[in-house]
């Protein structure tokens, strides 16, 4: 343990020392470039030319000096002492050979850090396994793991018998660093431009910034200007905006600068230090580990100053690009930089592939510290990226539509809303944990990755409420759904007495369903660029291990196992693309149809025994024996639940739910889900119905509604969030006059059940009634439902629109029915906050992926030696060439709109025959389609169109001692195209000017 902390200290350390001399070695390399130009100038005995200059470091791929000077300045970051020496020509030489020597001298520090970084990397490798080192790890820390793509292929070599197969690691884009944190010249003096201006008197300092805003905005970006804002704020800036702004405004030192906007290549700081593959076919497993991933930024794409060109040839016309890259290209180089893998495999394992190929990393060489410094700068390198970085909320378009456009294309657009998230105060605060459920959504993402909640001060939708809707939406519809059900429904139906789930068992579960309990899972999603990520916790549910406190998880998880097994049943009715069916475009686009939630409502009427049991008494049936029947059926049911689940202590026998008898047919609820008009992402309530519950001076009205059946509004969540008020108001009516807690009756007044005191909503035409109801307004039970009630309308978080309420609603519903997975998520977001407690920041870094189903394709055809063009023969040699029978080849179009149109026909003349879909797609017949389109939307009619269309090739084809015109006039006569009013003559017809098109065809 010991000298795997050791090692891993180490190997931070250098990592880090490597960085500060790779960034001083790329600032030693602009300086030196800066001086190298201007001798090769004064050699020519050229003056600088800034507009040839500048235009030529904006289109080659390596830096150029744009300005001369731009930024005299040595390599501690203090200005050139000695001042201009740019005229001096001896002088320039001399500080060259410094330069220089400076460089060198970096080069071989980083050479020897780099050698130091591979020997401690050997030591480290050889103390475990990774399956063994992750043994050293906290288990009080999570693992952040991030996917990447995996590529797989089935390997074979001439001259050897084994077969192999291959698998790539390909990070994916959250990887991806491109994000330079040095200003260029023009960044650092618009920046200052930027704070300078704000303080114009002029206007008030909120209209400057603004209008200087959109200035910044318009020329790097929001993302950009953010961060140029940030880098070039003023030392001396007031803290408060209502003190006046100091006439000096104190920059921060400009000393590090670059001339170019791209002066680093694209790389990644977190991928895994080494990965393990898992093949597994049927009950064989094979693992196999990668080698070391020991670039350290592994490098992604081209480098512009490499001082080679960045794509060449060898001798042999292969691309040859840099050594750092080749892995993107080269497997070989893949497999010894630790991103690949090749495993040897059997020949039946070669034929039949592999179910499941499953891959983990893990960056073992980074403690729960230097993990979480990683992924703070991660979030920090995308947020000022070219792309971006933010929460997305529920319900964000991640396509663009004809009738809305994509998230990520709304916030391109929109200066304001970037400059409110950006400039404007911080959109979350600090992490009050006493204050939990109050949390924005920025700041629970904060707290289950374990990072600093300032990283995501100024993140796009930090400030989203999707947690707190979603909690307040359980919270108003417990007592008329599930808290009904366990308390009213899940009793023995003939004594009404709970053996098992008590008042406070009761309790204790409506207070962990709210808390951890979700449809849209306890995280906010994500999004780099336009890439949206799910940010889920999990764990191996199996293994989880609960404390004595833990009483409701630890008696909710036995019951989760047991509808486990049956909710696994059902997967297999969900449509997947591996399938196979015939059908698998309608099987495609069904999967893409899919919502989220339920998107239709029905209600089906069941009746209690005791019911059925009466009316079976105005009838000649034996309704003694029926009802016998019915209490030995309901004992044996629910013993043989009891036998499988008999550690579980949330179900029991002869519950009221377990008999009850349900009408055959169902009927879909119609009106309203939420509301009688259409819903929106954008409007919400016209008839505020939540705010009107909520109000306290409002429950006579509500009760008497219930008397009168006068609904207020008469949508389906009016009406769930209107009975559980009412339940909530009868229980505390009860407990006044009666004392203990009211379980409903079947019955009322019957031989069945006793008498009823009262029928509960009499109690409120008493002449108490002023008194009850102040009774009720007190009561902690109603005081929390008016609270949840009110963070769903407009008196906590602003007016909710009509579309969100309905996916609250939806998935509040499915909680209740089919979301095993959203109770099981539950459970590991209970032992994530619970794991948080005690330490509140930190994590793990890691990558995973899997594929499933992977087979070798089937055999390529080989083409015939006569066959083979002598293109591909060289010195007599015939080159083996085989192609794909299947393969239905290229389209080559000269616009999208063509292409696309070709790519469906083509699909469907390759899956519905030739004969019904073969269709000419040549330019020329393209091209005439569209002029008839043009002309139909000119006015044009068809037939019209066809027939000149018809008379003009006839005129083409004419020569050469071939007559064609000759038929036109005599075709005109045969189909005359003539055009009248409805109400003309015959005999008005106009004289035929072209042949009837339409006509003509149907004639042939």
């Amino acid at each position: 343990m010991s000298d795997f902390i050791n090692l891993r200290n180490k190997i931070q350390t250098n990592r880090q020392e490597l960085l500060q001399k790779q960034e001083a070695l790329f600032i030693a390399s602009r300086t030196l470039e800066r001086y190298q130009e201007e001798l090769i100038r004064k050699a020519k005995k050229e003056k600088p030319d800034k507009k040839t200059d500048k235009k030529k470091a904006d289109t080659s791929g390596k830096p150029f000096l744009s300005k001369i000077p731009i930024q005299k300045t040595d390599l501690k970051g203090s200005p050139i002492k000695e001042g201009p020496i740019f005229g001096d020509p001896i002088k320039l030489d001399k500080k060259l050979n410094e330069l220089t020597k400076v460089k060198n001298n970096f080069l071989t520090e980083i050479t020897t850090i780099e050698s130091q970084l591979v020997d401690f990397y050997q030591q480290f490798w050889a103390l475990a396994s990774p399956q063994n080192m992750v043994e050293n790890w906290d288990a009080k820390f999570p693992i952040i793991l991030m996917p990447i793509r995996i590529e797989t292929r089935f390997l074979t070599y001439d001259n050897d018998p084994k077969k192999y197969l291959g698998v790539r690691f390909i990070p994916d884009d959250i990887f991806v660093v491109t994000h330079e944190t040095i200003l260029t010249s023009d960044e650092n003096e618009a920046g200052k431009n930027y704070w300078s201006k704000i303080g114009d008197p002029e206007n008030d300092r909120l209209t400057n910034y603004k209008k200087e805003w959109r200035v910044l905005n318009s020329l790097y970006g929001s993302n950009r200007a953010a961060y140029i804002v940030l880098k070039t704020k003023p030392l001396n800036w007031p803290a408060d905006d209502s003190e006046a702004i100091p006439s000096d405004l104190q920059y921060p030192p400009f000393t590090l600068s670059k001339d170019n906007s791209w002066s680093l290549p694209a790389r990644s700081y977190v991928v895994p230090d080494k990965f393990v593959v898992r093949l597994q076919n049927g009950t064989d497993v094979i693992e196999r580990e990668s080698k070391p991933v020991h670039a350290y930024p592994l490098i992604l794409g081209p480098d512009p100053n490499s001082e080679e060109d960045l794509f060449e040839e060898d001798e042999d016309g292969n691309l040859s690009m840099d050594g750092r890259i080749r892995w993107l290209y080269d497997f070989d180089a893949a497999v010894a930089n630790g991103m690949a893998v090749k495993i040897e495999i059997t020949n039946a394992q070669y034929n039949s592939g592999f179910d499941k190929i499953t891959v983990l990393g893990l960056r073992l060489s980074a403690d729960q510290h230097h993990s979480q410094q990683l992924l703070e700068g991660l979030v920090d390198s995308h947020h000022y990226g070219q792309n971006g970085f933010g929460i997305v909320p529920q319900g964000t378009p991640t396509n663009n539509s004809k009738d809305k456009p994509s998230g990520y294309s709304q916030l391109r657009q929109d200066p304001t809303f970037s400059f409110q998230t950006e400039q404007e105060s911080p959109l979350i605060g600090p992490l009050d944990i006493s204050n939990k459920f109050e949390w924005k959504d920025g700041q629970w993402l904060a707290y289950g990755l374990g990072i600093g909640v300032d990283t995501f001060a100024h993140t796009y939708f930090a400030n989203h409420t999707d947690r707190i809707e979603a909690t307040a939406m359980n919270e108003a519809l417990w007592h008329g759904t599930l808290g009904y059900y366990f308390k009213h429904m899940l009793v023995t139906w003939n004594t009404l007495s709970n053996d098992t789930l008590s008042i406070s068992d009761i309790a204790n579960l409506k207070e962990f369903f709210t808390a951890y309990i979700s449809g849209r899972g306890p995280l906010p999603a994500i999004r780099v660029g336009n890439q949206p990520y799910g940010v889920l916790p999990i764990t191996a549910y199996s293994k989880m291990v609960w404390e004595n406190a833990d009483s409701v998880p630890k008696k909710l998880q036995p019951v989760l196992n047991f509808f486990k097994e049956s909710w696994r049943r059902k997967l297999g009715n969900v449509k997947t693309t591996s399938q196979g069916s015939d059908n698998w475009q309608q099987d495609f686009l069904d999967i893409l149809g899919l919502q989220s939630g339920s998107v239709e409502y029905y209600n089906r009427l069941g009746i209690g025994p005791l019911v059925y049991y009466m009316y079976l008494k105005q009838t000649p049936n034996n309704a003694d024996l029926w009802l016998d029947n019915q209490v030995i059926q309901s004992s044996q049911t629910n013993a043989s639940i009891n036998n499988l689940i008999s550690d579980a202590d949330l179900l029991f026998k002869n519950t009221r739910a377990s008999m009850l008898s349900w009408f055959p047919f169902q009927s879909r609820i119609k009106n309203g889900i939420v509301t009688q008009d259409p819903i929106s992402e954008e409007i919400s309530l016209s008839n505020d119905y939540i705010a009107y519950l909520s109000d306290p001076s409002n429950i006579e009205i509500i009760i008497q509604e219930y008397i009168d059946q006068n609904l207020y509004d008469g949508s389906l969540l009016y009406g769930m969030l209107r009975h559980s008020l009412l339940l909530i108001v009868w229980e505390i009516l009860w407990k006044k006059f009666h004392g203990g807690e009211w379980i409903e009756k079947e019955l009322l007044n019957t031989e069945i059940e006793e008498a009823c005191k009262a029928v509960w909503y009499q109690y409120i035409n008493t002449k108490e009634r002023s008194e009850l109801i102040s009774y009720i307004k007190e009561d902690s039970t109603y005081v929390d439902y008016t609270t949840s009630l009110k963070k769903l309308s407009h008196e906590s978080l602003g007016s909710i629109p009509t579309e969100r309420l309905e996916r609250l609603l939806s998935e509040h519903l499915d909680l209740c029915s089919y979301r095993y997975d959203a109770w099981q998520t539950g459970l590991v977001d209970y032992k994530l906050q619970k794991m948080r407690t005690s330490t509140p920041n930190g994590c793990y870094l890691g990558a995973y992926g899997w594929v499933l189903n992977v087979r070798k394709d089937p055999p390529r055809t080989v083409v015939p030696n006569s066959q083979i063009p002598s293109l591909f023969t060289n010195d007599n040699e015939i080159h083996k060439l085989t192609f794909d029978a299947g393969n239905a080849g290229f389209i080559h179009a000269p616009s999208i709109a063509q292409a696309t149109t070709s790519a469906v026909l083509r699909e469907g003349y390759l899956s519905k025959g030739k004969e019904q879909m073969q269709v000419d797609l040549t330019s020329r017949r393209v091209r005439l389609a569209k002029e008839i389109i043009q002309g139909i939307q000119n006015g044009q009619e068809l037939a019209a169109l066809l027939g000149y269309r018809f008379e003009r090739s006839l005129h083409d084809k004419s020569g050469n001692g071939l007559e064609l015109d000759k038929y036109i006039y005599e075709l005109r006569t045969k189909l005359p195209l003539v055009t009248r009013k409805e109400n003309d003559a015959m005999e008005n017809f106009e004289a035929n000017q072209v042949v009837h098109g339409l006509d003509l065809l149907k004639l042939l």
